[in-house]
C-alpha cells in the first residue's frame, strides 16, 4: 500500500479522452480484434477475466483490475511472462495471492470501507457494486475519461448459451450460471435476451452510475442486455467517432508512477505506520 502510488494520482489525467472498458462477455469474440492499434488512441481498461484473452490476441491493455475475493482469481494473471506496459489497480481487499500473481507495476485503490481511514494514507476510494466491470467503470469516471465505451459487457447469455468470451480460463460456458433461474431482459437490438439475478444487479449498478456520470457512455457490446443511459453503437463506429487522435495513455500512467516512486520515503512511511500500530 505504501510503496505504490494511489489510483488517485491519475484522477482527472484523462479528461476528455476516450476509455474502453473490456469485459469478458461472449460478444467480445466479435469485436476484440478492433482493439488492435488502439493503444495510443484510447485508454484500454481490462477486467481480470478478459485479460488473458486480450493477450492471446496480442492486445495489451493499459490497466487491469480484480474485485472478487474468492480463490482462483489469481489464475487470471498466471502464466503471463511479460507484464510491462500494463498496470494493476490493486485493492487491498483482494486475496494476497491475487495481488502477488500480478508481477507488474501497481496502483492502489480502496473499496469504500471505512477501515482504510485508519491508515491515514488516501489512495483513491471507490464505492462500487458487485462486479469488477462496475469497479472499472467507476475508475474510468474518476480518471476523467469521456466517452467511456463498453465492449464485452453482455450481462446475458449468448444465443448458443455461452456466458464468457472464448479463451476464458474457466471456459466460455460457466456451469454455475446454468443452474440459476432465467430472467428475461430487453436486448441492445430490441429483442429479448436471457439473463440471471447477478447480471441484473450489475446492470442496475451501471444504470445508477451512468445517471451520475457527466460524460457519454457508449454501449458497443453488440449483443447482450440493454443498459439504460448508454448509447448503443457498433464498436467500429465508436472508434471512428471518438478514438482518432493519438495521446499515448501509457506515458501519462508512467509519469504518475515514476513521480511517486522518486518521492516516496519508505523508511519514514514504515516508521509512521509502526508507531500507529503500537498505539492502536
Amino acid at each position: 500500500i505504501f510503496s505504490n502510488p494511489g489510483i488517485d494520482t491519475v484522477y482527472g489525467k484523462f479528461a476528455g479522452r476516450p476509455g474502453v472498458l473490456v469485459a469478458a462477455g461472449p460478444s467480445l469474440n466479435k469485436n476484440m480484434r478492433l482493439l488492435e492499434g488502439l493503444q495510443e488512441k484510447a485508454l484500454i481498461f481490462s477486467c481480470d477475466a478478459s485479460y488473458i484473452s486480450l493477450l492471446k490476441k496480442g492486445i495489451q491493455p493499459h490497466l487491469v483490475t480484480s474485485l472478487e475475493r474468492t480463490p482462483g482469481v489469481d489464475l487470471f494473471y498466471s502464466g503471463v511472462d511479460n507484464f510491462s506496459g500494463v498496470y494493476f489497480v490493486a485493492l487491498p481487499i483482494l486475496r494476497p495471492e491475487t495481488i502477488d500473481s500480478f508481477k507488474g507495476k501497481k496502483f492502489i485503490g480502496y473499496r469504500g470501507y471505512s477501515h482504510f481511514n485508519w491508515l491515514e494514507e488516501e489512495k483513491g476510494t471507490l464505492n462500487v457494486g458487485i462486479s469488477v466491470a462496475n469497479l472499472s467503470f467507476k475508475i474510468l469516471v474518476e480518471l476523467g475519461c469521456n466517452p467511456i465505451i463498453l465492449i464485452g459487457q453482455d450481462l446475458a447469455y449468448a444465443e448458443d448459451g455461452d456466458t464468457h468470451v472464448k479463451g476464458d480460463i474457466f471456459g466460455s460456458r460457466n456451469e454455475w450460471y446454468a443452474k440459476q433461474p432465467v430472467i428475461e431482459l430487453e436486448g441492445n437490438d430490441g429483442k429479448p435476451v436471457k439473463s440471471e439475478k447477478r447480471w441484473v444487479i450489475m446492470k442496475n449498478t451501471y444504470e445508477e452510475d451512468i445517471a451520475f456520470y457527466q460524460g457519454t457512455c457508449i454501449n458497443a457490446t453488440e449483443g447482450g442486455a440493454k443498459i439504460l443511459g448508454a448509447k448503443v453503437m457498433p464498436f467500429k463506429d465508436a472508434i471512428e467517432k471518438y478514438c482518432m487522435d493519438a495521446f499515448q495513455p501509457d506515458l501519462i500512467l508512467d509519469e504518475a508512477y515514476s513521480s511517486f516512486s522518486e518521492s516516496v520515503d519508505m523508511p519514514e512511511e514504515m516508521s509512521l505506520i509502526k508507531k500507529k500500530m503500537h498505539e492502536s
